[in-house]
């Protein structure tokens, strides 16, 4: 399945609209403005929430739940110290992904036990972010595309710390 994700730009939070392989929108996500959780918010067409994830404050490396409506935990992505470029390891489950970047941060790699499921994709010269995102697993197809949004919000929070 292949999702289509613009950023909206001047915003004073993270606000992407999500398009399918026709270019209708069909999810929202939303962040809270001045949040130190960094809480971000699927939502569907009809503003109704279906994930949302959290920030631990106190962590040496960024680390996020994924929880679905009701409060339960679906996975946990958590950045690993890593040189040259952004790596990221997700629980889901029994399954164990593997998120990594390119030198950039804007091209992102996610595999489940050595096989490929997902990649990632920033266009660039955009105003705003857009991106491409790819992902072979279907039966996880929302779950993943925001496991993939948690990471980007994360690898863009480390440019700002490092800039």
């Amino acid at each position: 399945m292949r999702f289509y994700i613009n950023q909206k730009a001047f915003s004073w939070t993270s606000q992407f609209s999500i398009m399918n392989d026709q270019m209708e929108e069909v999810f929202k996500v939303e962040g809270e403005f001045m949040s130190f959780t960094n809480k971000l918010r699927l939502k569907d067409i009809r503003g109704n929430e279906i994930l949302y994830t959290e920030k631990e404050i106190f962590t040496f490396l960024p680390r996020y739940t994924i929880y679905e409506t009701g409060g339960r935990a679906l996975a946990t992505i958590h950045q690993k110290f890593a040189f040259f470029k952004p790596v990221f390891e997700v629980q889901e489950g029994g399954n164990h992904l593997q998120v990594e970047g390119d030198f950039f941060g804007h091209d992102f790699r996610v595999s489940k036990n050595g096989s490929l499921i997902a990649t990632f994709t920033k266009e660039y010269f955009t105003i705003g972010d857009k991106y491409m995102i790819d992902i072979g697993d279907e039966d996880n197809d929302l779950l993943y595309l925001f496991i993939v949004l948690v990471v980007d919000q994360a690898a863009e929070a480390a440019r700002r710390r490092n800039s």
